[in-house]
Formats: structure tokens, C-alpha cells, sequence
């Protein structure tokens, strides 16, 4: 008798093999039998462990849904007819109901060395890189320092209301002459100033979350911290693990 033919599930083929001791056994497949490739919509997504990572799992439970709704209403070639968006509501624990961490909500900020023109040395900046010109408060600067009174002008989009500049002012920032706009001291941010999209376009600047600081084109060797985070580009702590 030659050899029997043997179905293997895995690569779904037959193929020869010695034949059995008793040769009324015959090797049959089994009724049914779906090769592990097969549905793949589902089966993984429901048999694979959920990930870690929340954003992950959320992902692979919004999968499923998605899987399993399109397995339930299969789409039928002859029916032209617009169908209705099917949308899977998922449940999700509480403590996943925000959108993010909710407690870093501060802004980012540098300090830079003015040379002159400033009654402290180090000025405090809030970065805003979605509007235009560079602000900074009265209070912080000399005042026989030169201005000029042509430039007033009413901004918007910072307050309800619109903020009105009295005149401008060139300071130095790392050898570039920058222009601000003087506020007055009732200026509702808790910094000395703004650093907006002009300053930043022009100076090829690069705000940096994952070494926290602005980096300007220029001094990239040297980059400028974020607040509070000034320990970690001090150079006796760089090798203690730090980052940047």
C-alpha cells in the first residue's frame, strides 16, 4: 500500500506519509477546522493580552468594537443603498475619563540675560509662538532707555479684551537686536514678557519638551531651560543621569 495522504492544519496541504499499522485508520480533517490565519478580525484582538500603556489598550478595545460591528453587518455587494455610520460606544474606567494628565498646565517659560536696558539682569519670557509681536511690561525696563513713541497699537486675542502698547523697545537677546511692544504693568501674565512667533520664525528657534528648553539657531550648544527646569541643563548634574 503506498504512502496515506496527511492534512496539516497549519499550511493547510496534504502530504505523503508512512502508512499506519492498522491501515483502516485514515487521517481525515477535521470538520470546521479554520486555519489560525483565518478571521483574523477578531480572534487576535479578543485572545491577545491587553497592553500597558492606557492610550494602547483604549486603541486595541476601540479595534475590537470595530471588528466585531463589522463581522456583525457584513456589507452586501447588491445593496447600493447609504448606510447609516456605525459607531461603538466603549466603556471606560473613570480614572481614563480626562484626555491626558490634568495637572501640567503651566506655561512654558524662559529666563534670558538681558545686558541693558532691563532694571534686573535675567528677564522671564512666556513663550507664545501663535501670534506676532514680542511683549514686555514697563516695570522691567530702564527708564532712560530709548524708545520709540510712533509705535502704539492695540493687539487682540490675548485677553477678552484688546491690549493697548504704548511704544516699542529694542532689546538685546544673545547679540540679536528684538523688538517688543511695552505693555503696562497690569499686564495679566505672571512673566515679564512674551516671546512670540516673529522672534522664534526668525531665529530658526526650536521649542524643545524633550530636553525642555528653547534652543536658538546659533547656540544649540547651548540651550535656554524651561522654568524649573534649569538643574537639568546645569553641567555638574549632567552626568548624574539627566537628560539634556
Amino acid at each position: 500500500m503506498g504512502n496515506q495522504q496527511i492534512f496539516d492544519h497549519e499550511i493547510r496541504r496534504y502530504y505523503d506519509a508512512p502508512p499506519y499499522p492498522d491501515s483502516n485508520i485514515m487521517v481525515r480533517p477535521k470538520e470546521n477546522q479554520m486555519h489560525p490565519m483565518q478571521n483574523q478580525g477578531t480572534y487576535q484582538v479578543q485572545n491577545q493580552q491587553m497592553p500597558g500603556n492606557p492610550n494602547q489598550r483604549h486603541y486595541q478595545e476601540q479595534l475590537q468594537a470595530y471588528n466585531e460591528n463589522k463581522n456583525a453587518n457584513p456589507t452586501d455587494p447588491s445593496d447600493n443603498q447609504p448606510k447609516e455610520p456605525v459607531m461603538a460606544i466603549l466603556s471606560m474606567p473613570e480614572r481614563y475619563q480626562e484626555c491626558g494628565p490634568q495637572t501640567d498646565n503651566k506655561a512654558t517659560a524662559v529666563r534670558i540675560r538681558i545686558p541693558v536696558g532691563t532694571t534686573k539682569p535675567w528677564v522671564e519670557f512666556m513663550i507664545d509662538n501663535g501670534a506676532t509681536v514680542n511683549l514686555i511690561t514697563a516695570s522691567v525696563l530702564d527708564d532712560d532707555m530709548p524708545i520709540c513713541t510712533a509705535d502704539a497699537r492695540e493687539l487682540g486675542g490675548i485677553t477678552n479684551q484688546t491690549v493697548k502698547t504704548y511704544v516699542s523697545i529694542y532689546l538685546d537677546i544673545k547679540g540679536t537686536p528684538v523688538k517688543f511692544q511695552i505693555v503696562s504693568n497690569d499686564f495679566l501674565i505672571p512673566f515679564d514678557g512674551m516671546l512670540r512667533r516673529n522672534y522664534l520664525k526668525k531665529e530658526e528657534a526650536v521649542i524643545s519638551y524633550y530636553k525642555n528648553a528653547l534652543m536658538i539657531s546659533g547656540y544649540v550648544m547651548h540651550p535656554i531651560p524651561f522654568i524649573e527646569h534649569e538643574k537639568e541643563h546645569n553641567p555638574k548634574n549632567l552626568r548624574k543621569g539627566y537628560k539634556c
